[in-house]
């Protein structure tokens, strides 16, 4: 008989909870050392040292003001976390017997994802919650009363935007939870797509300059830098002091890079976890142990490695040997085009969990290696006219002349 209760069921997420204590309870240990605790052991040696009363007070409420400069590193933190999190409740997807055991119990789909999912985000909001109360119950008997403002919302803004970027870490690991069926797979796939798309275009730009005489393209840009999460929410969180002087006053204040960014990646967060949803309901037990768990993802993983494999082994191979060997297209291709084989092959492997996998898959390789060799020789042969275009004089807006 199936649960009536559709997303949550109490004693799982009990279970869960009290399964992983280690994991967030060293979260949380880690946070109370950086916070409260670092402010009562600043607050002590400053007693020792016999500062004055009004130095000491002043001291204390820049420690409360500066609270949010933990959060670039704190970024960093809720990267690494929000995998190991997905890891552990998500973890019997990865084995055949856990898997079978837990759906075979008269829970919806809905109401596995959904407490498991609610479980791991508990793995950070909660600790979260706790160090926040801890560190106000320290600063309220410590921090002037007449600074309780600013050191109370900076505590806040600590718990929102750390909250916040748990939230997106957390629900982009369980999205990439469900496309495996492997516990090493996703890690690496997390990691991956976390990064993705900066080396993708960072790479495009160095092959584009190999083959147009003039291309000039910075290696950074807003849309590459939103799709780069911990470099953008990194960003995001930096903690700046904006000052405003007129011949009266100078008022400074505190503040967050982008808050918006933040909120967006929060908002990002809860649109992962609904597909995440979506993945696992329809979701084979059967696929624990696969590294690709979807069957549609295949093709996508399969010559999507490859064509990784061809643009950044091929390009390395080809500047490390261009000395030795005749520079040029054709050298380019010939390298794109090994490392490419190499590629794909390598997923096959993964994908059928067999090294005996070249008599069956040559066709899509042979297909692959074709359309490097079309795009090579599209841009050597300036398919596009991107080097005999010459711009009107009105559109030139700026000239710059490099001696090479």
């Amino acid at each position: 008989m199936r649960s009536g209760t559709s997303f949550f069921n109490s004693t799982l997420y009990r279970k869960t909870m009290l399964r992983f204590w280690p994991l967030w309870v060293a979260y949380g240990l880690m946070w109370l050392f950086l916070l409260p605790f670092n402010l009562l052991n600043n607050y002590f040696s400053m007693r020792g040292a016999s500062v004055s009363s009004v130095e000491l007070a002043n001291r204390l409420v820049e420690y409360a003001r500066d609270i949010p400069n933990t959060l670039q590193f704190g970024v960093f933190v809720a990267c690494g976390y929000g995998v190991l999190c997905a890891m552990a409740v998500f973890g019997y997807l990865y084995n055949n017997r856990s898997a079978c055991m837990m759906h075979a119990l008269p829970l919806r789909r809905e109401t596995l994802f959904g407490t498991q999912y609610l479980a791991g985000l508990s793995f950070a909001l909660l600790p979260n919650l706790v160090v926040a109360g801890i560190t106000l119950a320290v600063e309220l008997p410590l921090v002037a009363q007449k600074c309780w403002g600013t050191s109370l919302a900076s505590l806040g803004i600590w718990l929102l935007v750390q909250s916040g970027v748990c939230l997106f870490f957390f629900s982009f690991a369980s999205f990439c939870a469900m496309f495996t069926g492997h516990i090493l797979a996703l890690p690496s796939f997390y990691a991956i797509l976390n990064g993705l798309v900066f080396v993708i275009y960072y790479l495009v730009t160095m092959l584009l300059r190999q083959f147009f005489y003039g291309y000039s393209s910075r290696f950074t840009s807003f849309w590459v830098t939103c799709c780069t999460p911990v470099y953008a929410l990194s960003e995001a969180c930096r903690w700046e002091l904006t000052s405003f002087s007129d011949p009266t006053m100078t008022v400074e204040t505190w503040h967050l890079t982008s808050p918006t960014m933040v909120a967006v990646y929060a908002g990002a967060g809860v649109v992962f976890a609904l597909l995440a949803l979506s993945v696992y309901r329809r979701r084979h037990v059967e696929s624990a142990g696969d590294v690709v768990s979807v069957k549609l993802v295949r093709p996508i993983f399969k010559y999507g490695m490859a064509f990784c494999f061809a643009l950044a082994l091929g390009l390395f191979l080809y500047l490390f040997f261009g000395y030795n060997l005749p520079q040029g297209a054709w050298t380019l291709l010939c390298f794109m085009v090994l490392c490419g084989a190499v590629g794909y092959f390598a997923a096959e492997m993964l994908l059928k969990k067999s090294f005996w996998v070249f008599l069956d898959s040559w066709k899509g390789c042979v297909a692959f290696s074709a359309c490097l060799v079309v795009l090579i020789a599209g841009m050597e042969l300036d398919v596009t006219g991107f080097e005999r275009r010459v711009p009107e004089a009105g559109q030139v807006t700026a000239v710059r002349i490099r001696n090479v």
